[in-house]
């Protein structure tokens, strides 16, 4: 981002300078490449006046049949000329078969916004839950909490969850406030323009202050009704600390384990919402880029874990909402089987 920053700037010593970018689609909707091309579809479209600003756009349109060899000329304008028209009827085959080759050919071959990797939810199906949350209608509601610590200057999460809300998703991040650009740099996203917009906390210093989470923490109990707040215990023993110095080690502190055994049912439970759009998150930028980013180890079994080593960036933010959605799910079921002793029970001899 601050390489085009200074290329575009560095024109201003040119008397008709002239900026050409030619590429693939990207991933996600906050890469330099996805920002340009949604700037050239509204300048294309009449919505934005910018006659300094030129987008030639050739890609299948998401809800035409990719299948369909009629819709592959969109992306392709020399399909059967110098770009083989037999080489993409050979792969659709093998892409319509095996969904990691699909999303390789909807991104190369199609030139959509879609993850040559495969992400843990699509992000159409997370797009669609993303209706707005206003924090002040929350005030007082039951809500389960996940909190994913970092490391000194990495990226910090705590996630709210209000099942019977709607399913609402309130989401609170942290950075260390000095470095920013260039950790925006390292990372590839706009850190600094998310924390201007209020999408996450800036703390002072190049490491995280744990004191600032400490205080969200107290302000969210104060404000929301919170049943537990799920934890993993890495990194958790400074937090203690100051929460014991503060007098607030009452607050409802539940260790959540990040293996097969913990993770596994709460990530089908989170899948299960947002297929059946059971969730909203308010399009929170920072929580998306992590689903986006999020990817999974499977077992033999089937059972999943998100995998930090195969994802393609931070996933703090939806790790801690797994948590909380997966402690809810258990302290759900718990509940549904409390045995009451006042019940009559009879026995069949």
């Amino acid at each position: 981002m601050r390489l085009w920053d200074n290329l575009v700037t560095g024109t201003g010593a040119r008397a008709e300078p002239l900026i050409l970018a030619v590429g693939t689609q990207a991933a996600t909707d906050d890469a330099l490449f996805s920002e340009l091309v949604d700037y050239g579809a509204k300048v294309n479209s009449g919505e934005i006046k910018d006659p300094t600003f030129y987008a030639a756009i050739y890609t299948t349109p998401e809800s035409a049949d990719i299948w369909d060899e009629a819709n592959w000329y969109a992306a392709n304008p020399a399909l059967g000329d110098f770009r083989s028209l037999q080489e993409m009827r050979d792969f659709a085959p093998q892409a319509q078969r095996m969904p990691t080759k699909e999303a390789a050919f909807r991104n190369l071959y199609l030139n959509q916004r879609v993850d040559a990797a495969p992400s843990f939810i699509r992000p159409a199906d997370w797009k669609a839950c993303g209706e707005g949350v206003e924090p002040q209608e929350l005030f007082g509601r039951p809500c389960w909490c996940g909190l994913d610590l970092s490391a000194t200057q990495d990226l910090t999460a705590l996630e709210l969850f209000f099942p019977e809300d709607g399913g609402a998703v309130l989401s609170y991040f942290w950075l260390p406030g000095e470095g920013i650009r260039e950790k925006a740099d390292q990372d590839r996203v706009p850190y600094d323009v998310w924390a201007k917009q209020g999408h996450m906390e800036l703390t002072p210093g190049r490491a995280i202050d744990r004191g600032f989470i400490v205080r969200r923490l107290a302000a969210v109990v104060s404000d929301y009704d919170v049943k537990s707040i799920a934890y993993d215990r890495w990194r958790m023993n400074e937090i203690t600390k100051i929460l014991y110095e503060q007098g607030l080690q009452g607050l409802p502190l539940v260790e959540f384990g990040q293996g097969l055994r913990s993770m596994a049912p709460a990530i089908d439970e989170l899948e299960r919402l947002v297929l059946s759009a059971k969730i909203r998150h308010g399009n929170n930028p920072v929580l998306t880029m992590c689903t986006v980013n999020a990817k999974i180890d499977p077992d033999a079994a089937g059972n999943r874990k998100f995998s930090k080593k195969r994802s393609n960036g931070r996933i703090d933010g939806i790790v801690a909402l797994a948590m909380a959605v997966g402690q809810w799910a258990k302290e759900a079921k718990a509940a549904a089987f409390v045995f009451d002793p006042g019940l009559p029970v009879f026995l069949e001899a």
